[in-house]
């Protein structure tokens, strides 16, 4: 990941600016070495510089935030999607349910499963609710 700053900081020094590709690939770097810390400082960065994160990176951050438990960040990230008109695949949102159960949070799941459904999105055959 060192080597992927240093090409950042080399288009930085080159007046080339960083594409939702370029942040993407970076984010899902960190996000997948469970460094969450940097992840989210780059998706921060990426919207600083006026580089809309897309679905993929949505769902890469929550993915990310669900595999070290943080069920808060997760579900922030699933409603800011809403809100931007994206739409969650199934899998952040069974992976935020199971956070969510995991940390005693039943009501916020099942809130969460329940516009999961009617928003048309199949929970998997594997999510157990309670």
């Amino acid at each position: 990941m060192d080597k992927a700053l240093q090409v950042l900081d080399n288009m930085k020094k080159n007046n080339l600016a960083a594409d939702v590709c370029t942040y993407g690939a970076l984010i899902n770097g960190w996000c997948s070495q469970g460094k969450m810390r940097e992840a989210s400082k780059l998706f921060k960065m990426m919207a600083d510089k006026g580089v809309e994160p897309n679905d993929v990176i949505y769902n890469t951050m929550i993915y990310g935030y669900c595999r070290e438990s943080s069920s808060y960040k997760a579900l922030k990230l699933l409603c800011e999607m809403d809100e931007k008109g994206m739409r969650p695949n199934a899998a952040s949102y069974n992976m935020t349910i199971q956070v969510l159960l995991g940390d005693g949070k039943c009501e916020e799941a099942n809130n969460l499963l329940a516009g999961m459904i009617k928003s048309g999105i199949r929970p998997s055959n594997n999510l157990s609710v309670g």
